[in-house]
């Protein structure tokens, strides 16, 4: 981008701010290069608020760290086995959730892991990945660097970076063609 776009009351030229100014010239890159980044990011996800009782939540999040979730470590990510017992404790979730859905999913998948390292969550075309938070174990939740609470959910078009310790349900929506 242009640092005259940023500045259009500057009729100097770059080579000129080059010549000048090469701290300013670098900060106009690094911004430059961060608000071109901060946008295709935002068009990866968007964030929600859930519908549901803290109470309903908590009760998921209580789950989800019992002996009957059994998380198994898979490719460097805790992931729940028991997915059968998950889409029925999940049920309301799921259903408050695919209110929120255009066009309607042809199918939904339900899975739940455990964050404690940054990782990649994959979107494939023709999917989205509904990422809800339910329990923060440590520090804070970012979503391609926007901020996640719990009482939220991010709605992912295509894969994005996490970070933060947390446990989280997972729901894979295939969209009607």
């Amino acid at each position: 981008m242009d640092p005259r776009r940023l500045f259009p009351h500057t009729s100097t030229t770059q080579a000129t701010l080059r010549r000048r100014c090469p701290l300013l010239q670098h900060f106009l890159c690094c911004l430059v290069a961060d608000l071109e980044e901060m946008e295709s990011n935002s068009e990866k996800l968007t964030i929600h608020s859930l519908p549901l009782a803290d109470s309903e939540i908590g009760k998921l999040a209580a789950w989800l760290e019992t002996e009957d979730a059994n998380f198994q470590s898979v490719d460097n990510f805790h992931i729940c086995q028991n997915t059968a017992q998950l889409a029925t404790i999940c049920s309301t979730l799921v259903k408050e959730i695919m209110r929120n859905t255009e066009p309607s999913p042809s199918q939904n998948r339900v899975s739940a892991m455990k964050f404690d390292r940054p990782a990649v969550i994959p979107a494939q075309d023709g999917w989205i990945v509904d990422v809800i938070p339910v329990k923060i174990t440590e520090g804070s939740i970012k979503m391609a660097e926007q901020p996640l609470a719990v009482g939220q959910y991010a709605r992912l078009a295509r894969s994005v970076e996490v970070t933060g310790g947390f446990f989280a349900v997972l729901l894979l929506s295939e969209l009607a063609r």
